[in-house]
């Protein structure tokens, strides 16, 4: 974990209200993994007293890549970030995906719960995972994936959106019961609900599943203890415990 002042690269929309933001740091791009999230200072003074957690995106040499959705004012005050600019993050922070190579890997995500699973998608191409990736969209012009046709070619990649202005018309869990025998283990991260439909199917057919979960989070260390979810063992802390949970230790 570290807590440093990093540069602005690049900062803009790449969909409606998503944002594509780069910043230089070799030092902690070195050390994240999929799945690890960071704090980000979005104001200069103590208003907003509270960092914004946002997932890893991607990796690009020395640069973090984050992709977020401007939702409230703490992400809009983001988006009025510059190039050249400098910001305070603290991280990487959290779990990690876990990764056995030779498994065949289907990744399922809906809206911004895809950005986490963008750099996963990467590490596990360079392992040599067989990977299918299914993404699910309001409408074509929230489609942000565009990095990831450079990870994975087109046929690897199925996009769903909910009025069929791209891809097929729909949700990622349909026919997922048909889908999924073909995998070893399901990867996922958006909406609870479509989660919740993803770790059903998985379990009933024997797959393992893990999930990156999304909660308000204060600290992003384990002290406020603002991210508490149930699991079978009891409340665990999202930041600390997390973000990524095996889907057969949520209380879903």
């Amino acid at each position: 974990m570290i807590l440093k002042k990093v540069r602005i690269d690049e900062n803009k929309k790449i969909a409606e209200k998503i944002f594509r933001l780069s910043v230089y740091c070799p030092e902690m791009a070195r050390e994240t993994k999929p799945g690890n999230f960071f704090e980000i200072k979005v104001g200069k003074t103590l208003d907003p007293l509270l960092r914004r957690p946002i997932s890893i995106g991607l990796i690009e040499k020395d640069n973090l890549i984050f992709y977020y959705k401007v939702v409230g004012r703490g992400t809009k005050m983001m988006s009025d970030f510059d190039p050249g600019d400098y910001i305070d993050i603290l991280g990487p922070l959290g779990k990690s995906f876990p990764i056995k190579k030779g498994q065949k890997a289907l990744v399922i995500g809906g809206g911004i719960g895809i950005a986490p699973l963008i750099y996963l998608a990467e590490i596990l191409k360079i392992n040599n995972n067989k990977v299918k990736f299914l993404g699910g969209f309001e409408n074509i012009n929230q489609i942000y994936i565009e990095d990831l046709y450079s990870i994975l070619p087109p046929e690897q990649i199925q996009i769903y959106t909910d009025d069929g202005s791209k891809g097929k018309k729909g949700y990622p869990v349909q026919n997922l019961d048909t889908i999924i025998t073909d995998f070893d283990v399901v990867y996922s991260c958006g909406p609870e609900i479509l989660m919740k439909k993803i770790n059903k199917i998985s379990l009933k057919n024997n797959k393992k599943v893990y999930h990156s979960l999304e909660e308000v989070m204060g600290c992003g260390v384990g002290v406020c203890m603002g991210c508490a979810v149930k699991t079978v063992e009891g409340y665990q802390l999202v930041c600390k415990d997390g973000p990524i949970f095996n889907g057969k230790d949520l209380s879903w």
